[in-house]
């Protein structure tokens, strides 16, 4: 279930990079704690990806 979530996130990622993130953090909690370090640890993900991670997960909630 947790790739499902990753994957939801940003609905632009495809699956087998959410698979990525799992596999280098274990947990999706430990992955968004570690957005800073995507880059660095999973291949395939760059700057760009865990900079609009961190603002989806910064944005505030309009409803």
């Amino acid at each position: 279930m947790p790739k499902y979530f990753c994957s939801q996130l940003a609905q632009y990622w495809e699956g087998e990079k959410a698979i990525a993130i799992l596999k280098s953090y274990q947990t999706p909690l430990n992955a968004f704690l570690n957005v800073d370090e995507w880059p660095k640890n999973v291949y395939g993900l760059g700057p760009k990806i865990s900079s609009r991670v961190k603002e989806v997960l910064n944005t505030p909630f309009k409803g």
